[in-house]
């Protein structure tokens, strides 16, 4: 079988061998001798696709396979890519962690959202607003804040919210027991086609502006 470090060199031997036994035994010994040679390397190196793909259904890491030669080389590359992976979604994973752990306590009502703009994680001032519960996690945005102009602007596509963020954005009123609240809404892209719907409570500023428009019709009679 061929050295799997030096495959010039053991291409080189296997002939080198069937050579000598052109000379000795005949060239048709000789030619299935090497013909053996490379079906079993073929069979070898088949065996080691087979292996590798298998693993890539599965890719755990720790079951990648060790051997040497040539798929030594692949099996240590894959294996610094499998480490770069794990090392990058750790990084996001943190990185997500703590962007939550920041929004969690801000005034402001933040919800995530994955690509079919269903809601993946929310802090506790958009649960205040929209009344959202744990059990909400998973189900479409739109299920929850139910206004035509909000899902008008869902259907936006993610390259003109990166663009034109500031364009995204309206006013809602939402019935409450005591008092309506005045929510802006703004809907801002992030990631791979992910979305961030802030939402700011600016009932108190709605109500002075009210008082202010009030004041001056009252006064123009």
């Amino acid at each position: 079988m061929w050295n799997g470090n030096y495959p010039v060199l053991s291409i080189g031997i296997s002939c080198l061998v069937s050579a000598i036994i052109a000379v000795l035994a005949g060239y048709e010994l000789a030619l299935a001798t090497l013909a053996l040679q490379f079906f079993g390397e073929a069979l070898n190196h088949l065996r080691k696709i087979r292996g590798l793909s298998n693993w890539l259904k599965n890719p755990v890491k720790k079951k990648l396979p060790f051997t040497d030669g040539i798929w030594g080389d692949i099996y240590t590359r894959v294996r610094q890519l499998a480490d770069q992976v794990e090392t990058s979604e750790k990084k996001s994973l943190q990185a997500l962690s703590q962007a939550k752990a920041a929004g969690t306590v801000l005034p402001d009502g933040l919800i995530l959202l994955n690509k079919k703009c269903e809601i993946r994680w929310f802090n506790i001032s958009a649960a205040d607003f929209f009344d959202i519960v744990k059990s909400d996690i998973g189900i479409p945005v739109d299920f929850i804040i139910r206004h035509h102009e909000f899902k008008k602007i869902l259907q936006t596509p993610q390259k003109q919210l990166l663009e034109e963020p500031t364009d995204q954005k309206i006013t809602v009123r939402i019935k409450k027991p005591f008092s309506d609240l005045v929510i802006s809404l703004q809907l801002l892209a992030y990631g791979n086609n992910e979305r961030l719907v802030l939402a700011r409570n600016i009932t108190e500023f709605d109500r002075i502006e009210t008082t202010r428009r009030d004041f001056i019709a009252n006064v123009s009679h």
